[in-house]
C-alpha cells in the first residue's frame, strides 16, 4: 500500500484544488509514475489515481476537473492509461455492488469525460455490459451478451483436431514413422520438430495425443534416441501440467491394475525429471502408494520386530530359553512406484530429486530394495573412484565402472548429475549424504564397504594423532562426519554380512586410530540402537542370538576348538550380540569361565575390543544389585565377571585402559564393589597374590627378593605372566592411571567406613575395607616391582604431598614411599660404584648414603607432624624399612636352590622330554639357581647396610624423650606397631622382627618388658580384637604369634634367656642404690604366665560377647597363635569349654561362626596333649617357701615396702620399672606346685580369687596403673574361706559354668559396674583353674600347714595393694587358739554351705532340663515365662551370694585386731554363725522333702545323705557353744569334712543314675514341675 503520508498530501491538494492544489497533485502523481509494472512505486501511483477518482465520485471534485487531471497524466506517460483503465474497472465493480445508488451517476459522468481520451476498445474489454450501455458504447446489452456466449462456445467447445488414431490413421502413422526411425547422424532435433509440427498442422492432430505418442517413443528407444526426442517434447509441451498429467495417468493405470509398472516407464519419468520437463511436486502426487500408508506399514513392521527383540533380550538377561522372541519378517508390501523412480534417478546420477523423494519416505524403505541399494553402490563407486585409486592395491585398480560421471564440478554445472570427488574432503558433497541414506544396506556391496573403510583409515591416520585423551578430539566437521558414517553406516552394515573376517580387520584398522572413549561410544550405539533401526538388522540379530545359543549349549572342555571357531565366525559380524549372551552365561555359571576363555582364541582384534566394552557395560548395569539380597556378600554375577576379566585379559591382548578408567570412575563416586575386578586383573596378569592364609615357607619366600617371591611366595607360577604383566604396566603408563588408582584406592579405604556405614552391615563393611586394603597392597606392590625406579620416583608424589594434599593416612603414605626410598638408596650406591672418583657421592660410605636419604625423608615427615611423643627418627625408621631390609631368609633361599637342583637331576631320568627341550629346561634351571644366589647376596648386602645404620641410630631414638617408659611403650605400640601389623601379613612379621632388633641392639630407654606388657594386656588385646576387620584380625594374630614364638624360646631354656635377655636394658626390673636390677629367669616365667592369663581373659571376654565381629576376630587370632597359646592346661581348658559352648550356641544361628569355632576346637583338642600344668609353666614353690620363712618374710616385706615407696617416687618421675615388677610379682604368688602338697587347692583358689572368683571383681589392668579395681583383702580368714569353698566345689559342667558366670556378673555389678564383661571371663577362667588344680593336686595337708600357706599367700601384697596394707600385714601376730577355733568353725560352715550350693546347682540343672522340655511344648508363651523365671532366679542367687560374701567379710573382719576388739565381736560372730547354720538346716530339710517324692531306691539313698547332712548341720549349729575347746573342734571339723566328701561323691553318682532313669519316664515331667513350683514358693 501507498504511504499514508502521500495519500494525506493528495487529499489536502484535492481540498485546495482551485487554489493551487491541482498543480501540487499533478507534481505528486508525476513523481510516483512507475518505470514498469513491477516497480516499487506502482502501488503508490495506483492508490493516488484511485483517490482522485473516488473523490470525484463522492462529489469532492468535479468530474471535468478530474478528467482533465487524468488526461494530462496519461499524456505524460503511456503507462498511466493502462493503470487508469484498471482503476476504472475496479470502481465499476465497487459502484455496481454498492447499496448507495447515488454514486453511480457521478461515476458514469466521470467515465463519459474519460472516454474522450481513452479508446472505446479498451473500455469494452474491461467494463461491464451495463456500464457500456449507459455510456452508449453498445447498442443493446442483450445482443452483446448473446454474442459473447456464441464466441465462447466456438472457442472452447468446438473440436478442430483429431485425438484418436482411428480418426486420422494416416497422420498418426506418419508421426510414428518419424519418431521411430533410426538415427544416422543426419537428423537432429530441429528437423524432427519441424516434421512433427507439419504433421500436426496438416492432419489436424491433437497436440496432447501427439505428446502421448512421443512419450511412448521415448520409453521404447535407446538413451541416444531419447536425447533427440527430449528437445522436441520440450518444444511441443504447451503447458507444464500436460506432460505431467499424461505420466500420472500411466502410473495410476498400472497401480489400479494387477500388472506391475514396467521399468521403462520409471526410466522415462526419471529422464523427464532429470531434464526438468516434469515438475517432481506434480508428478509425486500421482505415484502410489500414499506416504501415509507407507509410514503406517513401516511402523507396524518395525514395532513387531522390536517387540521380538525385547523378548530375546529378556531371555538373555534371565538365562531362559524362549523361542517366542524370534524376529520374523512379514510379507513384502505392495509395489511402491516411488522406489522405482528412485532407482531410475540413481541410474541417471540424479541425486537432487532422489534425495527429495527419500526424505519423504521412512528411513531405509527405499534402500531395502536390492535394486535401489545396488544402484546406490554403483553410483558411490563412481564418485569415490579418484579418491580410492591411489589407496587401492594393484589388483583392484583395473575395475571398470558402470556409470560415467563428470570429472569435476565445472563439467556437471548445467546438469543435475553428480560428479566425482577429487579429494577426501569432496566426499562430503555427495558421498556421505548418499551413505547416510543407504545406511546399513551398504552391506549389499562388501567391496564398496572395504573402500570406504580404507579411505577413512587414510584420513584419520593422516589428520589425527593417536591419543587416548578425549580432550584432544578434533572438532573439524570432516572428522565428525566420519564418526557419523561409522555409527550409522559402516558398523551396522558389518552386522548384515554373514561372516567376513577381512572386513572385520579392515574395520579395526580404522577404529584403532580412535581413542577408546569414542570407540566405546560407537560400540554402544551399534549394540543398543542400530539393531532397532530396521527390520533387516533385527532379523540378523535374532539369527545371531539363536546361533550363539546353539553353540553355547554344546560348549565343553572337549569341544572348545570346534565351538570356539563357530563363536569366532559369529563375532566377526555381530560381536556385541554374541558377547552379551556369553557374559550372561558367565554371570550365571562361574564354572563356565574356563571353557569360554579358551574358546575366544579365534576372535579378531575388533571382537576383543567389543568384548571389553560389553564387559564394562555388564559391570555397570544399573538393574543388577552387586550385593546378595539375603547375605552380606558380593553377588555371584560380579564375582564371575571379575574372575572372567582377569582370565581373559591375561590370555589375550586386549586394551585395558577402558576397564581401568571404569574402576577409577567408580572409586571417584565412592563405590568400592568393582575393586574386585581390579584385584582379579592384577592377580591374573601379574601373578601377585594377596593371601592371608599363607604357609610359613611362603611367608619366608615373600621376605626375599623378586625371584624368590616369584618361585616360592605364591601358589601360581609368576613366570607364566611375564607378557601379561608387561601389558598391564604399559596400559597403566600410557593411560597415566597407575598413581591415580593407587591414591583413589587409599582414599576409598579411609572413607568406606564412613560412607558405607549407614547403609551396610558391619560384616559387609569389614569386607569392603579388607577388599580396599588388599587391592591397595596388591596394586601398589605391582607398581613397585614392575615400574622402573626412575618412573616410580617421578610418577608418585612425595610423602608430605601424599599426607597433606591427598589426605592419606601414614601407613598408606609410607607404603607408597618405601619403594622410592629403597630405589634411591640402591641407585646412589650403584651410581657411586660405577662413577668412582667422578661421582657426586665419591668418598661416602654406604652408611652415609643411607643416612642422607633417611635425613631427607625425616625432614618430610617432620613437616607433616604425624608422630607424637615419640622420636621422629624412630617413627620414620620404623615405617620406612621393610622385612626385606631387616631379615634375610637364607634357609628359604637354600631350600629353593636345592629344589631347583633336584629338578635338574630329575630331568636326566625324564624320558618324555626330547634333547632340545631337556637342554632348554637345564639352562633355565641353571639360570634360576644363579639368579637366586645373586639375589641372596644382594639382600645380604642390603641387610648389612641397614643393620650397620640401625646400630648407631638406635642410640638416639629415646634420647630426648621426656615421657615415661610406659607411655613411650604405649605410644610406640599405638602409632607404629599396631597400625603396621594390621596392614599386611608381611608387616605383621616385620613388626615382630623390628621389636626383636630393638631388643637385640640394646636400645637405650626402651623396655622390652613394658612393651610386651602393653601388647599382652587384656584391655589391649580385647580392644584390638574388637576394632579389627577379618583380615586385620588374622594379621594381628600373626603378629602375636611371632612375639609368642620368641617369648616361648626364652621361656623354655634358661640358657637362652640368659643369653638373649638377662643383661639387656629391655629387661631391667628396677633400680637400686647399687645399680639396676635385671629380671631373673624365674620371675620372667611368672610374667609369662601373667601374659598368658591376660590373653586368656581377653579372649574369653570377646568370646562371651554377643557381637559377631568380636567372636569371629577372637577365634581368628586364637587360630593364628595356636602353636604357642594356650600351653597351660587350666587356661586351655577354659578356652576349650568356652569354644564348645560357642559352637553349640551358634549352630543353626550363625553358621560361619559355628564352622570357625569347630575348626579351632578340633585343632585345640589335637594340641591338648601338649598342654602342661601351671606348676610346670612357672615354679611357684620357691615363692611359697620364702613366704613361710619368717626371716625371709620380714626381708621380703621390707623390700616390698621400700619397693613400693620407690615405685611411687619413680612413677612421679616418669619411670615405670617398679610397676612392671609389681605386676610381674602378682602371678608369682598365686599357688605352689600342685604335685607336692594339697596347698595347690588353696593356691588355685587364690589365683581364682585374685581376678574374680569370690569377690567378682576383675583383676588389675596391665597398663601400668598402681590402683586396683578389686576389693583389698585385709585378713587371712577371707582367703581361707575362699580356699575352702574352691576346694570343695565340684568340677564345673556347662550349666555350672553358666550359673557361676551369672553369680560373678551379678556380684561385679554391685562392686564395679564398668567391668562386667571382664568379670564374666575371669569367672569362667577361675572356675577352669580351680577344676584343673583339683585334678592335679593332692589333699593331705594338715590344717595348720594349710593355714600357714594361706596366711603367707594372704599376707603378700598384690600389685595393687597400698602401703598401709603392707604395714598391717607386717604387724599381724600369730593367731590364738580362739581364732583357730573360730576359723575351724567357719570352715565347717562354709563346707556345708558349699555342699548345699552344689545340691542347688544340681537342682538348677534339673530345672534347666525341665524348662527345655516346656519350651518345646509351650513355644513362645512358655519361652517368655521361662525368661522371666530365669531372671528372677538369677537375681535371688546374686542377692544370696552377696549376702553370704558380706557375712564372710563380717565374720573375718576382726582377725587382725587386738584381743579386746576380738572379745567384743565374739558374741556377734556366734549369733551370725547360728543364723547361718539355721539357714543350712532349712535348705537340707527342703532338699530332703523334695527327695522323698522320687523312687524308693533313690528315697533310701537320699534319706541317708540327708541324715548325714543333718547331723553335720546340727554339729555346726552347736559349734558356738563348744568354741572354748578349739583343738577338739578343729579335729572334729576335719573328720566331718572327710566323711562329708565321701558321702557327697557317692550321692553324686547315684543322683546321676537316677536322673537318667527319671528322664525316660513321662510321669516324671509332672513331678518336676510340682517340685519347681514348690521351690519357687519356698524361696519366695
Amino acid at each position: 500500500m501507498a504511504s499514508s503520508l502521500e495519500v494525506k498530501k493528495l487529499v489536502e491538494s484535492i481540498g485546495n484544488w482551485e487554489n493551487g492544489g491541482s498543480s501540487e497533485a499533478k507534481e505528486l502523481c508525476i513523481s510516483l509514475i512507475p518505470a514498469s509494472e513491477n516497480d516499487e512505486q506502482d502501488l503508490k501511483f495506483r492508490r493516488c489515481l484511485y483517490e482522485v477518482c473516488r473523490h470525484s465520485i463522492l462529489g469532492n471534485l468535479a468530474a471535468s476537473l478530474a478528467a482533465t487531471f487524468l488526461r494530462e497524466l496519461s499524456e505524460s506517460n503511456d503507462v498511466v492509461a493502462s493503470i487508469l483503465i484498471d482503476i476504472l474497472s475496479v470502481l465499476d465493480v465497487e459502484v455496481g455492488t454498492s447499496e448507495d445508488k447515488t454514486h453511480r451517476p457521478k461515476f458514469i459522468q466521470l467515465l463519459a469525460e474519460c472516454a474522450k481520451f481513452i479508446p472505446d476498445s479498451k473500455l469494452k474489454v474491461h467494463l461491464d455490459a451495463e456500464t457500456l450501455s449507459s455510456l452508449s458504447l453498445i447498442s443493446s446489452q442483450k445482443l452483446f451478451d448473446q454474442r459473447c456466449i456464441k464466441v465462447k462456445t466456438r472457442l472452447f467447445y468446438r473440436q478442430d483436431k483429431f485425438n484418436l488414431l482411428r480418426e486420422e490413421s494416416e497422420g498418426y502413422s506418419k508421426l510414428a514413422v518419424e519418431l521411430g526411425q533410426e538415427l544416422d547422424g543426419s537428423l537432429d532435433s530441429s528437423d524432427l520438430l519441424q516434421r512433427v509440427m507439419a504433421l500436426i498442422g496438416h492432419f489436424s492432430l491433437d497436440p496432447n495425443r501427439v505428446m502421448d505418442v512421443m512419450l511412448e517413443a521415448v520409453e521404447c528407444h535407446s538413451p541416444e534416441k531419447q536425447l533427440l526426442l527430449l528437445p522436441v517434447m520440450r518444444s511441443c509441451n504447451g503447458s507444464a501440467g500436460t506432460l505431467c498429467q499424461l505420466l500420472g495417468f500411466k502410473f495410476q493405470q498400472y497401480a489400479e491394475s494387477s500388472s506391475s509398472t514396467p521399468p521403462s516407464l520409471y526410466r522415462t519419468a526419471a529422464l523427464l525429471l532429470h531434464t526438468n520437463l516434469v515438475p517432481i511436486e506434480e508428478l509425486y502426487t500421482h505415484l502410489s502408494p500414499p506416504d501415509d500408508n507407507v509410514l503406517k506399514q513401516h511402523k507396524e513392521v518395525l514395532q513387531k520386530g522390536r517387540h521380538g527383540a525385547r523378548k530375546t533380550t529378556i531371555a538373555v538377561t534371565t538365562s531362559k530359553e524362549d523361542d517366542s522372541g524370534d524376529v520374523v519378517i512379514t510379507e513384502q508390501p505392495e509395489e511402491n512406484q516411488k522406489i522405482g523412480i528412485v532407482r531410475s534417478l540413481l541410474e541417471l546420477g540424479d541425486w537432487q530429486w532422489t534425495e527429495w523423494i527419500l526424505l519423504r519416505l521412512p528411513p531405509f524403505v527405499a534402500t531395502s530394495d536390492p535394486t535401489v541399494a545396488k544402484a546406490f553402490c554403483q553410483l558411490l563407486h563412481a564418485i569415490i573412484e579418484p579418491v580410492y585409486r591411489p589407496l587401492a592395491p594393484k589388483p583392484a585398480r583395473g575395475r571398470r565402472l558402470t556409470i560415467k560421471l563428470p570429472a569435476n564440478k565445472e563439467a556437471a554445472q548445467n546438469t543435475n548429475t553428480v560428479y566425482q570427488a577429487q579429494s577426501i574432503e569432496d566426499l562430503k558433497t555427495f558421498a556421505f549424504p548418499m551413505l547416510t541414506q543407504l545406511g546399513l544396506h551398504l552391506s549389499s556391496d562388501p567391496v564398496l564397504l572395504a573402500k570406504m573403510l580404507r579411505i577413512g583409515r587414510e584420513y584419520l591416520q593422516k589428520h589425527w594423532s593417536p591419543t587416548p585423551h578425549l580432550e584432544q578430539f578434533p572438532s573439524d566437521s570432516m572428522g565428525l562426519t566420519w564418526l557419523d558414517c561409522l555409527d550409522e553406516v559402516l558398523l551396522p552394515s558389518l552386522s548384515l554380512l554373514p561372516c567376513n573376517c577381512s572386513l572385520a580387520e579392515e574395520t579395526w584398522s580404522l577404529l584403532k586410530t580412535l581413542p577408546y572413549q569414542i570407540r566405546y561410544r560407537l560400540y554402544g550405539q551399534w549394540k543398543n540402537s542400530s539393531y532397532l533401526s530396521d527390520m533387516v538388522i533385527l532379523q540378523a540379530r535374532a539369527t545371531t542370538m539363536d546361533r550363539t545359543r546353539y553353540v553355547m549349549k554344546r560348549l565343553t572342555k572337549e569341544s572348545v576348538k570346534q565351538s570356539g571357531r563357530q563363536l569366532g565366525k559369529l563375532s566377526h559380524s555381530n560381536p556385541g550380540i554374541v558377547f552379551e549372551y556369553v557374559l550372561s552365561q558367565i554371570q550365571t555359571y562361574d564354572n563356565f569361565i574356563g571353557p569360554v576363555v579358551d574358546s575366544l582364541k579365534y576372535l579378531t582384534p575388533l571382537a576383543y575390543d567389543v568384548l571389553c566394552y560389553c564387559l564394562i557395560e555388564a559391570l555397570a548395569n544399573p538393574d543388577k544389585e552387586k550385593l546378595k539380597q539375603k547375605d552380606t556378600n558380593l553377588s555371584q554375577w560380579l564375582q564371575g565377571l571379575a574372575l572372567f576379566s582377569g582370565t581373559v585379559f591375561r590370555k589375550y591382548t586386549i586394551e585395558l585402559t577402558g576397564l581401568l578408567q571404569y574402576v577409577a570412575n567408580q572409586l571417584k563416586s565412592g563405590k568400592s564393589f568393582d575393586l574386585l575386578v581390579l584385584k582379579e586383573v592384577v592377580n591374573k596378569m601379574s601373578g601377585i597374590e594377596l593371601m592371608e592364609e599363607v604357609t610359613q615357607s611362603q611367608l619366608q619366600a615373600l621376605a626375599g627378593g623378586e625371584m624368590l617371591r616369584a618361585e616360592g611366595g605364591y601358589f601360581n607360577q609368576v613366570r607364566n605372566t611375564k607378557k601379561s604383566s608387561q601389558r598391564l604396566r604399559e596400559a597403566l603408563m600410557e593411560s597415566a592411571l597407575g598413581v591415580p588408582l593407587c591414591i583413589l584406592i587409599a582414599q576409598q579405604r579411609q572413607s568406606v567406613v564412613f560412607v558405607e556405614a549407614s547403609s551396610c552391615h558391619l560384616k559387609l563393611l569389614g569386607k569392603l575395607y579388607d577388599q580396599c586394603q588388599d587391592t591397595l597392597v596388591q596394586f601398589g606392590g605391582f607398581l613397585a616391582t614392575s615400574l622402573l625406579p626412575q618412573d616410580y620416583g617421578s610418577k608418585f608424589p612425595p610423602f608430605d604431598d601424599l599426607v597433606r594434599k591427598y589426605f592419606l593416612q601414614v601407613d598408606t603414605a609410607f607404603f607408597l614411599e618405601r619403594p622410592r626410598l629403597s630405589n634411591n638408596i640402591n641407585a646412589r650406591i650403584e651410581g657411586q660404584r660405577r662413577a668412582g672418583k667422578n661421582g657426586p657421592d665419591f668418598g661416602k660410605t654406604d652408611l652415609e648414603l643411607v643416612e642422607a636419604e633417611m635425613k631427607t625423608l625425616v625432614d618430610r615427615v617432620r613437616t607433616v607432624n604425624v608422630c607424637k611423643e615419640i622420636s621422629v627418627h624412630l617413627f620414620t625408621t620404623f615405617w620406612s624399612l621393610s622385612l626385606y631390609d631387616i631379615w634375610v631368609p637364607e634357609a628359604r633361599y637354600q631350600e629353593e636352590i636345592s629344589r631347583q637342583e633336584q629338578a635338574l637331576q630329575e630331568l636326566d631320568s625324564n624320558s618324555e622330554l626330547n634333547a632340545s627341550k631337556r637342554k632348554k629346561e637345564k639352562d633355565r634351571g641353571d639360570t634360576m639357581i644363579k639368579r637366586l644366589g645373586e639375589e641372596m647376596a644382594r639382600q645380604k648386602d642390603q641387610h648389612r647396610r641397614i643393620m650397620n645404620w640401625l646400630e648407631p641410630a638406635s642410640k638416639t631414638w629415646f634420647k630426648n624423650i621426656a615421657s615415661a617408659k610406659s607411655r613411650m611403650a604405649t605410644q610406640f605400640f599405638q602409632q607404629c606397631a599396631f597400625p603396621r601389623c594390621c596392614f599386611t601379613a608381611m608387616d605383621a612379621v616385620y613388626c615382630a622382627k623390628f621389636i626383636q632388633i630393638m631388643h637385640q641392639l640394646k636400645t637405650p630407654h626402651f623396655s622390652t618388658l613394658l612393651f610386651y606388657d602393653r601388647v599382652f594386656a587384656d584391655q589391649s588385646v580385647s580392644l584390638a580384637v574388637a576394632s579389627c576387620t577379618e583380615n586385620e584380625a588374622s594379621r594381628y594374630g600373626r603378629f602375636l604369634c611371632c612375639l609368642l614364638e620368641e617369648i616361648s624360646d626364652w621361656h623354655k631354656s634358661e640358657e637362652s634367656y640368659l643369653k638373649n635377655c638377662h643383661m639387656f636394658p629391655g629387661f631391667i626390673s628396677g633400680v637400686r642404690n647399687d645399680g639396676v636390677v635385671h629380671l631373673d629367669y624365674k620371675d620372667f616365667r611368672h610374667i609369662c604366665f601373667k601374659w598368658h592369663y591376660k590373653m586368656t581373659k581377653a579372649m574369653l571376654a570377646c568370646l562371651e560377647s554377643k557381637d559377631y565381629n568380636q567372636i569371629r576376630n577372637a577365634i581368628l587370632v586364637l587360630i593364628k597363635i595356636l602353636p604357642y597359646f594356650p600351653v597351660v592346661l587350666s587356661l586351655g581348658s577354659a578356652l576349650e569349654k568356652r569354644i564348645e559352648n560357642l559352637r553349640e550356641a551358634e549352630k543353626g544361628e550363625r553358621e560361619d561362626l559355628a564352622a570357625l569355632a569347630n575348626s579351632y576346637f578340633g585343632n585345640l583338642r589335637t594340641r591338648k596333649s601338649t598342654f602342661i600344668p601351671e606348676s610346670q609353666f612357672h615354679n611357684k614353690e620357691d615363692r611359697d617357701k620364702k613366704s613361710q620363712d619368717p626371716e625371709q618374710k620380714k626381708s621380703s616385706g621390707s623390700d616390698a615396702d621400700s619397693s613400693s615407696t620407690g615405685d611411687r617416687s619413680r612413677s612421679g618421675a616418669g619411670s615405670s620399672e617398679s610397676s612392671s615388677k609389681a605386676q610381674s610379682s602378682g602371678p608369682s604368688r598365686s599357688s605352689p606346685d600342685p604335685s607336692k602338697s594339697s596347698s595347690s587347692h588353696s593356691a588355685s583358689a587364690s589365683l581364682s580369687a585374685r581376678p574374680s572368683s569370690s569377690t567378682g571383681a576383675p583383676s588389675s589392668s596391665s597398663s601400668g596403673s598402681t590402683t586396683s579395681s578389686s576389693a583389698p583383702r585385709s585378713t587371712n580368714s577371707q582367703a581361707k574361706a575362699a580356699s575352702t569353698s574352691s576346694t570343695n566345689r565340684p568340677s564345673p559342667s556347662s550349666s555350672h559354668e553358666r550359673s557361676s558366670s551369672k553369680d560373678s556378673k551379678a556380684d561385679s555389678k554391685s562392686r564395679d559396674t564398668a567391668s562386667s564383661t571382664s568379670s564374666k571371663s575371669s569367672s569362667a577362667l577361675s572356675t577352669a583353674t580351680t577344676s584343673s588344680s583339683s585334678k592335679t593336686g593332692a589333699s593331705g595337708q594338715s590344717p595348720s600347714a594349710r593355714d600357714r600357706s594361706e596366711k603367707a599367700d594372704g599376707s603378700s601384697p598384690s600389685p595393687a595393694s597400698s602401703s598401709s596394707t603392707v604395714v598391717a600385714a607386717k604387724k599381724t601376730k600369730q593367731p590364738s587358739s580362739r581364732d583357730e577355733e573360730k576359723d575351724a568353725k567357719r570352715r565347717k560352715i562354709e563346707k556345708e554351705e558349699s555342699a548345699a550350693e552344689a545340691g542347688d546347682r544340681k537342682k538348677d540343672k534339673e530345672r534347666e532340663k525341665s524348662r527345655d522340655r516346656e519350651r518345646a511344648e509351650d513355644k513362645v508363651k512358655s519361652e517368655r515365662k521361662r525368661e522371666r523365671d530365669d531372671s528372677a532366679d538369677a537375681e535371688r542367687e546374686s542377692k544370696r551370694h552377696r549376702s553370704d560374701e558380706g557375712s564372710k567379710s563380717h565374720g573375718s573382719g576382726g582377725t587382725s585386731t587386738s584381743a579386746s576388739s576380738s572379745s567384743k565381736h565374739d558374741a556377734g560372730d556366734d549369733r551370725h554363725d547360728k543364723r547361718r547354720s539355721e539357714k543350712l538346716e532349712d535348705r537340707h530339710k527342703v532338699s530332703s522333702s523334695d527327695a522323698d517324692k522320687k523312687s524308693s531306691d533313690k528315697k533310701e539313698e537320699k534319706t541317708s545323705n540327708n541324715s548325714g547332712a543333718g547331723s553335720s548341720s546340727s554339729r555346726s549349729a552347736k559349734s558356738p557353744a563348744s568354741s572354748t575347746n578349739g583343738t577338739s573342734a578343729s579335729s572334729t571339723s576335719n573328720a566331718a569334712d572327710k566323711g562329708r566328701s565321701s558321702s557327697t561323691a557317692t550321692s553324686k553318682k547315684d543322683d546321676r543314675k537316677d536322673d537318667r532313669k527319671d528322664d525316660r519316664k513321662d510321669k516324671e515331667k509332672e513331678k518336676e514341675k510340682d517340685k519347681y513350683k514348690t521351690q519357687r514358693s519356698r524361696h519366695g
